[in-house]
């Protein structure tokens, strides 16, 4: 991130606090009862892998006091040793091409 101009830093710090807030929400969400397990679980998942990148784990570091104690309790026991890295989730399809 330190490759970053002004600008992008602020884009992507603002990215990163609207993708954490909708994460969050849906998680609330998932434990009022409002979204089934089978899509909490996926979304799980997702964060599991984005926490794993350097930049979304020092983002949370250093920003997580924003979210309700909740989340941040959520998000901290996360056990994100075994995650799917992002290069890893999207390995599958980069060399695929569209049918013609």
């Amino acid at each position: 991130m330190a490759s970053l101009t002004e600008p992008q830093s602020a884009q992507l710090y603002m990215w990163l606090t609207a993708w954490f807030r909708l994460v969050e929400q849906a998680y609330l969400h998932y434990r009022m009862g409002n979204i089934p397990e089978t899509t909490w679980s996926g979304q799980v998942i997702h964060l599991k892998s984005a926490l794993s990148t350097q930049s979304m784990a020092a983002f949370w570091k250093v920003r997580k006091s924003i979210y309700s104690e909740e989340f941040q309790a959520f998000v901290d026991q996360l056990d994100i040793s075994n995650a799917e890295t992002i290069d890893q989730m999207f390995s599958g399809f980069r060399n695929e091409r569209p049918a013609a």
